[in-house]
């Protein structure tokens, strides 16, 4: 549930938030609920500046408790630290302007 407090554009990022996740766990997860979930899945959203993320906001979501999405996101950064450990890189990259 949105939290009323947030000012007017954070509301509208967790509300968008809210149905990018409903729509990634159907995917991922079909009709399949609780520990029935094949998939976990962690989005993370922060406004692209010239630093990014200069202002320390970062927005998630997951389908996850969040003890696991630490631990995912511990692994992840451990991954990256150490290419030996993971396969090719599925999209991302550097940031290009249009």
């Amino acid at each position: 549930m949105t939290d009323p407090d947030l000012p007017a554009d954070l509301k509208e990022t967790e509300l968008v938030m809210q149905k990018i996740a409903e729509a990634v766990d159907l995917i991922l997860n079909g009709p399949a609920r609780g520990h029935d979930r094949k998939n976990a899945f962690v989005l993370l959203i922060a406004p692209f500046t010239d630093k990014v993320n200069e202002n320390g906001l970062i927005n998630y979501i997951s389908n996850a408790e969040r003890e696991d999405v630490k631990g995912l996101l511990q692994d992840m950064v451990n991954q990256w630290d150490d290419p030996s450990k993971h396969g090719p890189d599925i999209g991302g990259g550097p940031r290009t302007e249009h």
